[in-house]
């Protein structure tokens, strides 16, 4: 028993760190995401401009809009299409862990569990440049 309250932890412990660099992470990416769309509107009201020029205001809103329509569609799309991650406590893998548990005295299972917790720990405590 003690063995599982140090592996839960450990474990703990690790996923509070992967969490806090998660979320200067995305933070950052949330900033990059906001200039980038910054930069897309730059773009997109310079198209408007030179194809308002060419063509007049309707037809130029028209075709920005209908081109932004069509590329969400398509992005949609392909989003529908990916593969889901496996579900991690679905029958499959519950069925797998019993049977490991089965073959395997309590010690053989969770000594493979805890190293993982201690040498994540080890390795992602290293001070970031």
């Amino acid at each position: 028993m003690a063995a599982l309250q140090l592996a839960l932890t450990l474990a703990r412990f690790v996923v509070g760190q992967a969490l806090r660099r998660m979320g200067v992470t995305l933070g950052l990416w949330a900033l990059a995401f906001l200039f980038a769309l910054i930069g897309i509107m730059g773009l997109a009201l310079a198209g408007f401009i030179a194809l308002a020029e060419a063509w007049g205001q309707l037809a130029a809103a028209l075709m920005l809009g209908c081109g932004g329509l069509v590329l969400s569609l398509i992005l949609g799309l392909i989003a529908r299409r990916r593969r889901h991650l496996p579900d991690l406590f679905g029958p499959e893998t519950t069925q797998l862990r019993q049977t490991l548990q089965g073959q395997k005295s309590e010690l053989a299972v969770w000594l493979p569990l805890v190293g993982l917790a201690v040498l994540g720990f080890l390795l992602g405590s290293g001070k970031k440049d």
